[in-house]
């Protein structure tokens, strides 16, 4: 069983048993793995498992990505697209990471983050990403895994 976000173009789907998260496009592609050994250092700082920082940093991507406009409502994050279509990353996915990455302790009001992050979070800011709005709505989606929809995925 696994809990679906669906967004109009593309569904996220998050197995809480193993910590695996997949996006899944209409045209059957899919982008996603299980947790990766970052995940686990992530994990820790943050207080979560390493499924539930691969689920947050996931669902940032699509996140951000939208509200800044990097993104759209058919492909979401354009990093995440690229992976599903195994084509090259954007020019600027290592710059999207780590907006990514900054906006994820932003939102889970982490205190081990580090002076650069601030730079990443001025980037977003710029871009109109009204932070705390996007925030709430992270932690919300993110805590919804607990109790949203199910669905299986073959």
């Amino acid at each position: 069983m696994a809990t679906a976000y669906v967004w109009s173009g593309f569904r996220l789907v998050y197995d809480g048993t193993t910590g695996a998260v997949h996006t899944h496009y209409p045209d059957g592609t899919v982008s996603g793995c299980g947790p990766v050994p970052e995940d686990a250092e992530h994990g820790a700082l943050l207080g979560l498992t390493p499924g539930e920082h691969r689920l947050a940093h996931e669902m940032a991507h699509h996140l951000c990505a939208l509200a800044s406009g990097v993104g759209d409502d058919r492909q979401g994050c354009p990093i995440v697209r690229a992976d599903a279509l195994r084509q090259p990353m954007p020019p600027d996915a290592d710059t999207l990471e780590h907006r990514i990455t900054a906006f994820t302790y932003y939102a889970l009001d982490c205190q081990h983050r580090h002076a650069h992050e601030f730079g990443a979070l001025a980037d977003l800011h710029r871009m109109d990403v009204d932070l705390p709005a996007l925030a709430a709505r992270f932690r919300w989606l993110f805590a919804a895994s607990a109790y949203a929809k199910r669905v299986d995925v073959a």
